[in-house]
């Protein structure tokens, strides 16, 4: 739980430290909160970075959350498509309801062209990832979709650009949802 003497912690600012600290050709970004159903994953996604430029390594994510209401604690386990396989299946891809996070790879010639990933001063920089690279007419409007910190839409990726393996990413349950601030955060960004 974060607290607001803690420290800030960007994840995207470490994605974007590791990826100049290697020469790999493949990169692949992961919360640490996240697991895979296949065993294979990991060859997968990177056989599929062979033909696009952008991979999401699953292409489903369940995902458990401890809600509560006046009387009672409860779990809710959700599940809802990758944001690729919506891409992949002819949706429209809505940030709200398709997931933009969790993991993501690309070749190191789409991060280097696209020079990093944005950070944001708080969540939301997987989101913007995406509303950022790919074009509007496959993007549902969202209030994500606000231009940040000089960053421009570059529509750099085309939908045929991306893809997903075929997984099953569990996002881990790591506290409640209640005291995040998600919803006030993102209206910061």
């Amino acid at each position: 739980m974060t607290h607001e003497s803690d420290g800030i912690f960007i994840k995207n600012a470490l994605w974007n430290i590791g990826a100049r600290m290697t020469k790999a050709l493949k990169l692949m970004f992961i919360d640490s909160d996240v697991a895979f159903s296949n065993a294979h994953w990991l060859e997968e996604t990177s056989k599929q970075l062979d033909s696009f430029k952008v991979v999401q390594p699953f292409s489903e994510i369940w995902w458990s959350e401890e809600l509560a209401n006046d009387e009672h604690k409860y779990f809710s386990a959700s599940l809802g498509k990758s944001l690729a396989n919506a891409l992949k299946t002819g949706q429209r891809v809505n940030i709200r309801i398709h997931a933009p996070g969790y993991a993501l790879s690309m070749k190191r010639s789409f991060f280097d062209s696209i020079i990093g990933i944005d950070v944001l001063p708080s969540n939301g920089s997987d989101a913007w990832f995406w509303l950022k690279n790919l074009p509007p007419c496959v993007v549902v409007k969202s209030s994500l979709e606000v231009p940040l910190l000089g960053s421009d839409y570059s529509y750099a990726l085309d939908p045929d650009d991306v893809s997903y393996a075929n997984n099953i990413a569990f996002h881990i349950r790591h506290g409640s949802l209640i005291g995040r601030k998600y919803h006030e955060t993102l209206m910061l960004n």
